[in-house]
């Protein structure tokens, strides 16, 4: 994949009832992109891990420049009139450092937490002072993972020599977690990290 000209980020939204509401809810979900038309397409992932009962989620990955609306609606006219909380968590994972100058190589290590396949999972090396390199995507199955070597996988990674790698995805939170091994066989030196995520609050 080619270098994309804006931070792709990988969003979860979540609506279930809010703590006040004691009745039984049911939402169905729409997210529609900027044009306020076309929807994501993305089934209800309420009932995949983390379970989500009684609530909707829609997981996707979204460029970072794009405007997104929501549309929440009972799903029968017996859970009219509800209230409900809303949620939205960008799960992109981030680790600081891969390097393959000398003999070095540097291992992104990927796992699928859940006993579903994710579809989409996008892993982006960026140079050092943050710019896109590389992407490359794949689905990652049920319980997987996905182990790549920096230094194999395109000539303009091992050209900037060291930087950044963030992983997008389309599964619920915290359904892909990773680490980041760089080491020599040489020296012997290594150096680990796992990925984390941003949090606003």
């Amino acid at each position: 994949m080619t270098p994309r000209s804006f931070r792709t980020v990988r969003i979860a939204w979540k609506q279930t009832a809010s703590e006040f509401e004691l009745k039984d809810t049911a939402p169905v979900l729409v997210v529609y992109r900027e044009d306020q038309t076309s929807a994501v397409f993305n089934l209800d992932q309420s009932s995949g891990e983390p379970r989500s009962i009684a609530a909707a989620r829609k997981c996707f990955i979204a460029p970072g420049t794009e405007r997104f609306y929501f549309k929440l609606s009972p799903r029968t006219p017996a859970f009219e009139n509800r209230e409900y909380a809303m949620r939205i968590v960008e799960t992109t994972l981030l680790a600081n450092w891969f390097f393959v100058g000398d003999d070095y190589s540097s291992y992104t290590l990927i796992r699928n937490t859940t006993n579903t396949r994710i579809e989409n999972l996008i892993v982006t090396w960026r140079d050092a002072a943050g710019g896109a390199i590389y992407s490359e995507g794949r689905a990652l199955g049920a319980n997987g993972m996905w182990a790549v070597n920096a230094r194999t996988i395109q000539p303009s990674v091992r050209d900037a020599r060291t930087g950044v790698i963030e992983i997008s995805h389309s599964g619920p939170p915290d359904s892909i977690v990773g680490s980041q091994t760089t080491m020599s066989p040489t020296t012997g030196l290594s150096f680990d990290t796992v990925f984390f995520k941003r949090h606003a609050w």
